[in-house]
């Protein structure tokens, strides 16, 4: 998301307009900040995370097939 997306976002939802997704936007930023988390570094978190995963599922799968060779 970029902050002119939250931006708009919030102007709606201070003017009593925002659609679903904008009222989910800001209320989700407003519970993670209550917890001291920061949504994008979450997601951002997440994805590395998955591609850490990735690349050591393909370092075990290239290690067995060397192994059976």
């Amino acid at each position: 998301m970029d902050k002119l997306e939250f931006s708009e976002a919030l102007d709606a939802y201070l003017a009593d307009t925002a659609n679903s997704w904008q009222k989910f936007i800001i209320e989700d930023y407003c519970y993670s900040y209550t917890y001291c988390h920061d949504i994008v570094e979450l997601s951002n978190d997440a994805n590395e995370k998955n591609v850490g995963d990735r690349i050591l599922d393909a370092i075990i799968k290239m290690r067995m097939r060397d192994m059976g060779e």
